[in-house]
């Protein structure tokens, strides 16, 4: 039988400290209304010190640009080394999300990671993953793990993904891989894209279970990272089942109803104007607001960046008075709670 471990307060890395559950504000290129030049520099707008992820593959610098790429890609490690010194816990991503997505992943390799992770400022970094594993579940951690240990450095975390049999994940074997990955190099954290958890959001929190109660197996906590998990209600659902870092980009893409935490389309954040201006904690943000100069995206984002910040302090607090069952009410329209309530009830009592 599983023994129940206590998850941390806080994590520290490489010298920066962090409280658990973590949400950490992606910047990429693809699938965001904001490019990472202009998400920076909503991420440096907001008076706080909570954590951003970048992309390896967005801010690496070819040998062979000219003179004014070379002054745009300054200009924005700049912004990075302020949030850096502004004591901003940054996650480095692998680069391999952008490059797969938008068609590069052929042209982005190992040597041109290694080189980002030497040139862009970041407290930790995940590990250039391999996309299709091994299936079995010892050569797929010890895969992980070599990848890592070829960097040569104790600030990059590994990246687990589920074996691919007949062109489906084989996520059954995620609990087991972790574990494995653990085991070998006790990292300060593991990361797993959410998609590969299961087909569902209610797929996905049972899985987080699983891999949290073999985890626990271990006799210590390993902290585990969702990559890809930037909606509010399912960091409450997961984190709940044991997960304790996300990864998401819903903050620059979609507009949050701050009265139930539901996201909407970016172009219906004018509905939720009215929370920037009433609601915000950030003197900042409701500034922006009334500033005819900013834009609506950017309105938007900062926005979202408040209510996350509020979000996350609420979430930590509920978890340690066990009322995750309490927020979820409180916030979520009547018919939403009880479906998450009849699906996971065992999970929320």
């Amino acid at each position: 039988m599983n023994t129940e471990i206590k998850r941390p307060e806080t994590i520290s890395i490489n010298g920066i400290s962090t409280p658990l559950p973590m949400f950490v504000r992606s910047v990429s290129s693809f699938e965001s209304q904001l490019a990472p030049d202009a998400a920076l520099e909503a991420l440096s707008l907001i008076p706080n010190t909570d954590p951003l992820l970048i992309s390896a593959f967005d801010f690496y610098l070819p040998d062979d640009v000219g003179q004014e790429e070379r002054n745009a890609h300054e200009e924005e490690l700049q912004l990075i080394k302020q949030l850096q010194e502004r004591g901003c816990f940054i996650l480095m991503d692998s680069g391999n999300y952008e490059a797969s997505r938008t068609g590069f992943n052929h042209q982005w390799t190992e040597e041109k990671y290694v080189k980002a992770i030497s040139e862009i400022p970041y407290t930790c970094a995940f590990s250039f993953d391999n996309l299709y594993p091994s299936g079995n579940v010892q050569e797929n951690a010890q895969d992980a793990v070599e990848r890592v240990n070829k960097t040569k450095n104790d600030f990059v975390l590994p990246i687990v993904h589920a074996p691919v049999h007949e062109e489906v994940r084989e996520s059954d074997k995620i609990p087991d891989i972790l574990f494995e990955v653990a085991k070998l190099s006790r990292p300060h954290m593991i990361a797993v894209p959410e998609r590969e958890l299961g087909s569902g959001i209610i797929e996905r929190v049972y899985m987080v279970k699983r891999i949290r109660n073999r985890l626990n197996e271990l006799g210590y906590y390993q902290p585990i990272h969702i990559l890809g998990t930037g909606n509010p209600v399912s960091t409450v659902l997961l984190s709940h089942a044991g997960a304790d870092s996300f990864d998401g980009l819903e903050w620059c893409r979609t507009a949050v109803d701050r009265e139930t935490g539901l996201l909407y389309h970016h172009q219906q954040y004018d509905f939720f104007r009215y929370q920037t201006k009433t609601m915000a904690r950030f003197e900042t943000v409701r500034e922006a607001e009334s500033d005819a100069e900013i834009s609506l995206m950017l309105k938007m984002a900062l926005h979202n960046l408040d209510f996350i910040h509020d979000w996350m302090e609420e979430l930590r607090d509920n978890l340690r008075e066990n009322r995750v069952a309490e927020m979820l009410s409180f916030y979520l329209p009547e018919h939403v709670y009880n479906e998450i309530n009849n699906n996971l009830r065992d999970m929320l009592e």
